[in-house]
Parts: structure tokens; C-alpha cells; sequence
């Protein structure tokens, strides 16, 4: 995985941008989709880069407010909180 980081790593930027618009728009239905791409970018990038400030920044804060509006029964809650575990580790 971390020598896909190295290949990654020039078009992050890029890839952050459309992750960031996707969740923007994706529905419900496609949401734990989205979630599985970003934890598997923050297991292939490692801490080392999403540590970066502009990464956190970026992801955290959209992400949490996805959480902050979910009701505590919904079932979306595990896809979400296993990419932010994948952020934070």
C-alpha cells in the first residue's frame, strides 16, 4: 500500500477536491461507497501525509458534520465512523 502513496501523492490534492465534492452530493445510497474510498486513500497515504495540515482540514470537518446530523439508530453511522478511524490513525 505505501508505494501506492508515492504514486498518489502528486495528484492528492486533485483527489482530495473530488472527494470533498463528493460529498457534497452524493445521496445516502452512495455515501458508504464514499467512505470506503477515503479510508482506503488514508490507509494507502499513511499518517505521514494526512497528517498534513490542509489533508485534515479538508476531510475532518465535513465528515464530522455528517456524523453531528446522523440520529443515533442510523445504521450509516458504521461506514462513517470507520473512515474516520481510518483518518485518525
Amino acid at each position: 500500500e505505501r508505494a501506492g502513496a508515492e504514486a498518489i501523492l502528486p495528484f492528492l490534492s486533485q483527489v482530495l477536491d473530488t472527494l470533498l465534492a463528493a460529498l457534497q452530493s452524493y445521496q445516502a445510497r452512495n455515501r458508504p461507497v464514499l467512505y470506503d474510498a477515503i479510508g482506503v486513500l488514508a490507509d494507502t497515504m499513511g499518517p505521514e501525509h494526512l497528517q498534513r495540515d490542509d489533508v485534515a482540514q479538508a476531510l475532518v470537518p465535513p465528515l464530522l458534520q455528517r456524523w453531528q446530523s446522523m440520529h443515533c439508530q442510523d445504521r450509516a453511522q458504521f461506514p462513517l465512523l470507520t473512515c474516520l478511524s481510518s483518518l485518525a490513525s
